[in-house]
């Protein structure tokens, strides 16, 4: 699912007065892909973007909408997954994941290319295309919370 980011119309609070400003395609599966990688290195606060998640979604009759304090909560808990993941060692210098861990590390991640036709040096560096997803979601909610927008799930 595609996530938007619409900046509302001044003094409404109604998504069809607002404007899309932009929109991050897979950003739905990229925040469930985040959460994985938090839950891998701090279940804690995967636990935490969860509950964040679930309490938003279940706020409202429509589609999902981070706005306000909620967005900026989102965003800071999204906030640091590559060193995290570096800090915890499961990436070397480089980035990548020492094969013999690959198998684990996709039970944990399901998001990480294993499957498709690449090469062993490729699939070490599946983690690292997962956490450029997080890190893409992290921009756009950053850019949206700067610039005074929602984020929609739709």
């Amino acid at each position: 699912m595609t996530l938007y980011k619409f900046r509302l119309a001044p003094g409404s609070r109604l998504l069809q007065d607002a404007q899309v400003i932009d929109r991050l395609d897979d950003g739905w599966d990229f925040l469930a892909q985040a959460i994985s990688l938090w839950h891998l290195v701090d279940p804690a606060r995967g636990a935490a973007v969860v509950a964040l998640v679930d309490r938003v979604s279940n706020s409202s009759e429509g589609p999902t909408c981070f706005a306000g304090e909620d967005l900026a909560m989102l965003t800071q808990m999204v906030a640091g997954i590559e060193d995290a993941i570096r800090g915890a060692g499961i990436v070397d210098r480089n980035g990548r994941v020492p094969p013999e861990h690959l198998a684990e590390l996709k039970r944990q991640i399901p998001a990480m290319d294993l499957e498709t036709e690449r090469t062993l040096d490729d699939k070490t560096n599946a983690l690292l295309e997962v956490i450029g997803n997080a890190d893409g979601l992290h921009e756009f909610l950053f850019e949206a919370l700067r610039d005074g927008c929602v984020v929609v799930n739709k």
